[in-house]
This record gives structure tokens, C-alpha cells and sequence, in this order.
């Protein structure tokens, strides 16, 4: 609730260096990141290799 009365969820802010993000999990939640960084980098290959249209 301290994100709903002070603005502060209590984490880090993402940014786009790092990917940190928050994963809420039992029994408790965390921060963790660039959680899906190998599918990032297959996408980001698959797309620089297609020769399909964008």
C-alpha cells in the first residue's frame, strides 16, 4: 500500500540498462535482472537474420 499513499512501490525503477524488474512469488517476492534476457537476444537475432518483410 505504500506505493498507493507515498508513490514509492518500495523497488527500483526500471530502466534498460539493467532490466530490473519484480517477480512476486511466494512466498516471497524479489527482484531480478533482465529475467528473459535469452529470449530478448533470440528475438533481436531472428530479426536481424529474417529476410522477411517488417
Amino acid at each position: 500500500m505504500r506505493f498507493a499513499t507515498h508513490g514509492d512501490p518500495g523497488w527500483s525503477r526500471f530502466d534498460t540498462t539493467t532490466r530490473t524488474v519484480r517477480v512476486f512469488d511466494a512466498p516471497e517476492s524479489h527482484e531480478v535482472a533482465d529475467p528473459r534476457a535469452d529470449e530478448l537476444r533470440a528475438l533481436r537475432r531472428a530479426k536481424l537474420t529474417s529476410s522477411a518483410p517488417v
